[in-house]
């Protein structure tokens, strides 16, 4: 890992864990019932949200293993209308909402609501491998959330219902997947534990269970799932994704993000899903190389290790992939779905926009209303070739350095130090500005004319000094 990278999530870090009680009174959280129809019972669904000061101080996701996260059990709500995440949670340890507080928390406080339904059975002394494997129920349970909380007399009034995205982790990736679009292959899924290759602890528990995958009724696994409702869908470390029909990613219209947490070339087959992101036609993919499947519990509590080796859980849920604490892991995976949820529910795609380096004139999406598109195109040209080029301030600052390699330079004069950063992808021009103090028009101004081939002038205030960075 290079200084710069090591230096960004150090920052991130700081910043999230400042002013702990502070930040714990400004998170609400509460339960609320969402029917449905399909299970014939009534999800529990857990909501995180911005709130007044008030309620009752709660720890959730707490437990001999695990280090919780405070919030402000059934305190008002702020005023306003706020984005809103739909959260799928795993299975096993990770089998209900309250394990994902280290993320929901921070997200509510950054101004999203976060609505988690519980999956029935994924946990506890009632779970059951055959319930958790109907992998098809999971994205009904978060189109009942949807429905049930749009309707909710406290939080339908606070929501911008326009605007809603879906975050999952581990099986909650699945999830999230396939509430955009990506339909489950049932051959694969009846096949997948046939051997222990795939997953060993899942499919030994399935065995163990007396669950037979070739004789469960899997016909319905092959729906649609997808709400048309969600604009964005997010998928950490998704499994399995071995059971997906490759041919449907190609019809999933919103934009996705996918991050894996590993080494490439080392990410267990059923989580990786480097090939399913370039199947996507609007996907971004990421890895965070340090980490492990397990950085997605909550953080360890002292003698953790011990508790697992005596009661023989098995999987090392403490290990992370060596290098950083667990804490630091989830502070970059927390700022990278804060920008990328930021960034997707507050634009409105329209259409094309063209840009010019040199002498070319080129094709590039919009993804803002901010740039015009040019209409009369014929066979790929613009038929207004002196039109001026404009950048995104929503791109990515990753995108940006990708697509012109001349706006590193521009960068690196501003005293962004983007390069090498795990969290470019996922932070936009606009962002970057704001965080280094750097007017926005003359910093595009910048790209622009350095990727035309013009000289990069050196900005009219000082580079930001090293400890502004947080690229």
């Amino acid at each position: 890992m290079n200084f710069w990278t090591t230096l960004c999530t150090l920052l991130v870090s700081a910043m999230l864990m400042q002013h702990p009680a502070n930040a714990a009174d400004a998170v609400g959280v509460r339960h609320f019932p969402a029917h449905s129809a399909e299970r014939g019972i009534d999800l529990d669904v857990t909501v995180w949200y911005p709130a007044q000061p008030g309620g009752e101080a709660v720890m959730l996701g707490d437990s001999k293993l695990f280090v919780g996260t405070s919030a402000m059990r059934d305190a008002p709500i702020s005023e306003g209308k706020f984005p809103l995440i739909l959260l799928s949670h795993g299975a096993g340890l990770a089998g209900n909402p309250q394990t994902l507080s280290w993320i929901a928390t921070p997200l509510a406080r950054q101004g999203f609501v976060v609505a988690a339904p519980t999956h029935p059975r994924n946990t506890g002394p009632d779970k059951s491998a055959a319930e958790t494997m109907k992998l098809w129920l999971r994205p009904a349970d978060l189109t009942a959330t949807l429905d049930a909380i749009g309707k909710d007399g406290l939080f339908g009034d606070h929501l911008e219902q326009d605007k809603v995205g879906v975050l999952g982790l581990s099986m909650g990736g699945n999830t999230a997947l396939a509430i955009a679009g990506a339909r489950i292959d049932p051959k694969l899924l009846a096949a997948y534990c046939d051997t222990d290759r795939l997953n060993a602890s899942l499919c030994q528990w399935v065995r163990q269970s007396g669950v037979d995958l070739h004789a469960m009724d899997s016909k319905p696994a092959g729906r649609d799932n997808s709400d048309e409702r969600i604009r964005f869908a997010m998928a950490i470390d998704p499994a399995p994704v071995d059971v997906f029909d490759i041919r449907s990613f190609a019809g999933i219209k919103i934009p996705v993000a996918i991050v894996n947490l590993g080494q490439p070339g080392k990410i267990p087959a059923t989580t990786d899903a480097s090939g399913i992101a370039k199947a996507i036609a609007n996907a971004s993919y990421a890895t965070i190389e340090d980490a492990s499947h397990y950085s997605m519990f909550g953080a360890c509590k002292p003698g953790a290790a011990a508790i697992i080796a005596s009661e023989g859980i098995g999987d090392p849920v403490c290990d992370d992939g060596g290098g950083r604490s667990r804490g630091e892991i989830h502070a970059q995976l927390i700022e990278m779905a804060a920008a990328s949820f930021r960034r997707a529910l507050k634009t409105t795609p329209v259409g094309l926009t063209w840009a010019r380096a040199g002498d070319t004139l080129f094709p590039c999406a919009s993804t803002t209303i901010g740039q015009t598109p040019l209409l009369g195109l014929t066979d790929g040209r613009a038929t207004k070739e002196e039109t001026p080029m404009r950048i995104d301030p929503n791109m990515s600052m990753d995108e940006v350095m990708k697509r012109w390699p001349a706006s590193i330079a521009v960068l690196i004069r501003h005293g962004m130090h983007c390069v090498g950063c795990h969290i470019a992808p996922f932070h936009s021009i606009a962002e970057a500005c704001r965080d280094h103090r750097i007017d926005e028009a003359d910093f595009l101004k910048g790209l622009e004319r350095a990727v035309a081939g013009g000289p990069v002038s050196r900005p009219d205030a000082p580079p930001a000094s090293p400890g502004d960075a947080r690229r």
